[in-house]
C-alpha cells in the first residue's frame, strides 16, 4: 500500500478556448487539484491546436506540454507526445485521460497498464448515444480500431451524471465508474466592482435596444439545439416583445450558421435576435453580467459548464432535461424543457417571460445557492482525488460516489 499520490498526469486532447467546455472543465479541474495538492508534480499533456500558444498562460501555475499532431489529424497522435507520456508514469503515479478519440490517449494507457499504473478515462458525453450517432462510420472505426480496448483496460471511468453512467455502461465497460459532476468558480462580487462593457453594446444601433436578454453561450452546433431555440423563439415571439435573444459562441459548421441566419432573415427576427460570435475571458463574463437568463437546449450534454456558469452569475435558466441537472428542477431553480420538442422549449420561454423580477430573482437565487454549495471546483478536485487515492491503495474504503454495479 502507498502513503501519497507521487504524481498526477494528465492528458487532454486540447489545452485552448478551442476545446470549448472541455477546456474549462479540464483546466479548472487541473488547478484546484494542483492548489490542494500544493506540490510541482502535476504533469498535463496535450496535442498543439491553433490557440494553443495563446491559452497555454491560463494554466497558470501549470505548464502543459503539448505536440503537434502527426499523420492524419483525426488520429489524435504524436510519437513524442506518447513518448513524453510514457517517462512521466512513474511509480506511485496516476494517469487522468480526458476524452476517447485520441490515439496518444491509448498509448498512453498501455503504458499504464505495462508499469501497473491505474488510469482514469473521462469520456465528457463522447460515449452518449447521440453523440456515438455524429461521425458514426469513423466512430465505429475508431471503437473497433483502439477505442473499446482503450475503454476496458480502464482502471476507473469517470461519469458527469446518471445517464452518463447508463452510457458508460451501455458501451460494454463493468468497472468501477466515480459519478462526479463538473464544477463552476463562483465570482467575487463586489459592488464597487463596475460590469464590464457587454458585447453587444457597440451592435446595438442594428437592432432595438432590448429591454431584457436571454442569452445562449456555447458552441453552435447541432447538438447544443440553437435552431430549434429559435424556432421555438420564434413560434412565441408576440409574448416576448419585453426581450432579446443574444446567441454567443463559435461555430464549426458554415451550412449549420448559414441555415441559422438564414432562418433569421426569413422570419423577420433581426431586432429580437443577435449573433454574436465567440466570447472568452472579460468579453465572456460581460456576457453573464449584462444578461437577465441563460437558455440551453441541447439534445445532449454530460454536465454544461455554461449552465452553471449562469447559475453562479445568479441568472434564472432554461434548459433541456438533456443537459442533465435535474437537481436544479428538484429545487426549483431553473425551467426544464424538453429539447425534442418545440412546443415544450416554447411553453420554457413563456414560463420565464410571464414571471415578475422578484420570481426570476428568488429561482436564480436558488440556483446560485445550489453551485455553489455543491458545485465548486475545489469540492469536485476532492473527489477525484478521493478515487485516485482509493485507487492506489491510499485509500482503504471506496467513495460512496464509485457505483460497482
Amino acid at each position: 500500500m502507498q502513503s501519497e499520490l507521487k504524481r498526477l498526469v494528465v492528458f487532454t486532447p486540447l489545452i485552448s478556448r478551442a476545446g470549448a467546455g472541455l477546456y474549462d472543465a479540464v483546466r479548472c479541474l487541473a488547478q484546484a487539484q494542483r492548489q490542494i495538492l500544493a506540490s510541482h508534480d502535476l504533469q498535463v499533456f496535450s496535442l498543439t491546436d491553433d490557440l494553443a500558444k495563446t491559452d497555454e498562460g491560463a494554466w497558470n501555475p501549470i505548464k502543459p506540454v503539448h505536440f503537434p499532431r502527426q499523420l492524419a489529424k483525426s488520429l489524435g497522435f504524436n510519437y513524442r507526445l506518447a513518448g513524453a507520456i510514457k517517462e512521466s508514469i512513474i511509480s506511485g503515479s496516476l494517469l487522468h485521460i480526458h476524452g476517447v478519440w485520441e490515439m496518444t490517449s491509448y498509448l498512453a494507457g498501455i503504458s499504464a497498464s505495462k508499469t501497473s499504473i491505474p488510469y482514469v478515462i473521462s469520456p465528457h458525453g463522447m460515449l452518449d448515444a447521440w453523440a456515438l450517432s455524429n461521425s458514426k462510420i469513423k466512430k465505429k472505426i475508431a471503437i473497433t480500431g483502439f477505442v473499446r480496448r482503450h475503454i476496458q483496460r480502464a482502471s476507473c471511468m469517470h461519469a458527469l451524471c446518471e445517464a452518463e453512467y447508463y452510457s458508460i455502461r451501455q458501451f460494454g465497460y463493468r468497472g468501477p465508474v466515480a459519478i462526479i459532476k463538473n464544477g463552476v468558480n463562483i465570482p467575487e462580487y463586489s459592488s464597487k466592482e463596475p460590469q464590464q462593457l457587454s458585447p453587444w453594446d457597440s451592435l446595438i444601433s442594428d437592432m432595438e435596444k432590448p429591454k431584457k436578454v436571454l442569452l445562449f453561450l456555447g458552441r453552435i452546433t447541432e447538438k447544443k439545439g440553437v435552431l430549434e431555440l429559435i424556432e421555438s423563439w420564434n413560434s412565441v415571439q408576440k409574448q416576448l416583445h419585453r426581450w432579446r435573444l443574444v446567441i454567443a459562441g463559435p461555430h464549426e459548421s458554415e451550412k449549420y450558421i448559414d441555415s441559422i441566419n438564414a432562418y433569421i432573415q426569413k422570419n423577420n427576427l433581426q431586432n429580437s435576435i443577435m449573433i454574436i460570435g465567440p466570447q472568452f475571458g472579460k468579453q465572456k463574463i460581460a456576457c453573464f453580467q449584462n444578461s437577465d437568463a441563460f437558455a440551453l437546449t441541447s439534445f445532449s450534454e454530460g454536465v454544461p459548464l455554461a449552465v452553471l456558469e449562469a447559475a453562479a452569475y445568479k441568472k434564472p435558466v432554461v434548459l433541456s432535461e438533456q443537459c442533465n441537472l435535474p437537481d436544479l428542477k428538484t429545487r426549483e431553480a431553473a425551467i426544464t424543457v424538453d429539447a425534442k420538442s418545440s412546443a415544450s422549449i416554447a411553453g420554457g420561454l413563456l414560463s420565464l417571460v410571464q414571471q415578475d423580477d422578484h420570481a426570476l430573482k428568488e429561482m436564480a437565487l436558488r440556483g446560485y445557492k445550489y453551485v455553489s454549495e455543491m458545485c465548486t471546483w475545489k469540492s469536485v478536485a476532492e473527489q477525484h482525488l478521493e478515487v485516485y487515492s482509493w485507487l492506489l491503495g491510499i485509500r482503504t474504503t471506496r467513495p460512496s460516489f464509485i457505483r460497482l454495479d
